[in-house]
This record gives C-alpha cells, structure tokens and sequence, in this order.
C-alpha cells in the first residue's frame, strides 16, 4: 500500500475520532452527565499548549466518569489533592489528560519520524505514546513534591506568626 495513502487514513481516522468525541462530548453536556465540581476553572493552565490539552481532556472527561470509584482513581484523587488541585483538575480529567498526551506523542512521533527518517518508526511512535501517558503523571508527582517542600519551608514562619 502507498504510504501517501497510510497519511491520508491517519489524517481521517483522527478527523473521525475528534467529530466523535466532540459529539460524545456535546451530548453529555446537554443530558447533564458533566461532572460538576466545587473548584473554581479560572485557573491559568500556564501555557497556550497546556491549555488546549486541558481542554480536550475536559470534554472526554464524561466518558471516564466512572473512574473515581475505583481504588486507582482514589489514589489519583489523593495526589491530585496533595497537589492543590492544579488548574482544578478531578479525576476523570486527569485519566482523560494521560489519554490525550499518549496520543499527541504517538501522533507527533508519526509526522516526526514521516518527515525526517522517510518512514513509519514504531519504536519511536510507541516509544513517544508510553512518554505521553507517563509525563502528566510525572508532572504531577513534581506538583506533589513542590507544593510539599513550600510548605516545610514556609511553616516555621507561619507558626511563628501564631504565637
């Protein structure tokens, strides 16, 4: 098979795939099955990138619901409270993030290994898609790590302004 023609599958399955999850995502939202949460969403998502993946993330979020009650999506619950919450993120939309950075690097290891080897890499392409799902993760956990370290540094002031 011509491999302008893999291009061209891959350019439609993807088309296919955002109309169906933006049509997934519209008629959760008008049923009411979108996730009400007390945060606020006027958090700044730091970058122009980042923001167009929360984004995304928010509107398949309906579709992992369910993971909240699940003893992975109370682990992810706890960290992303031990975190602060960033960009006022639940659960679903954390799960949903791991999903769409797992298929930007996947899709991104495509056109990069297109254009500069001349042909499809899986092990690159695999390689970028595991990076993806792993990074927000790692993110996360350096959250973690930050908001903790800020804390302990920022505590012998507090106390001393209490007594």
């Amino acid at each position: 098979m011509n491999p302008q023609m893999y291009f061209y599958a891959t350019v439609v399955a993807a088309a296919i795939s955002v109309m169906l999850f933006t049509y997934l995502g519209m008629v959760a939202r008008t049923s009411g099955e979108v996730l009400a949460t007390g945060t606020t969403r006027s958090l700044s998502a730091g970058s122009p990138l980042m923001g167009i993946l929360l984004q995304i993330a928010r509107l398949i979020a309906p579709l992992r619901a369910g993971v909240t009650n699940t003893a992975a999506g109370q682990e992810i619950d706890r960290k992303l409270r031990k975190a602060g919450r960033p960009f006022g993120m639940t659960v679903p939309e954390f799960v949903c993030l791991r999903y769409v950075g797992a298929v930007l690097g996947f899709v991104f290891a495509y056109f990069a290994s297109v254009t500069v080897l001349g042909g499809e890499s899986w092990p690159l392409m695999i390689g970028l898609a595991i990076f993806g799902f792993v990074y927000p993760t790692t993110k996360l956990n350096n959250a973690i790590y930050t908001r903790m370290v800020k804390i302990f540094r920022d505590l012998p002031y507090v106390l001393d302004m209490l007594t």
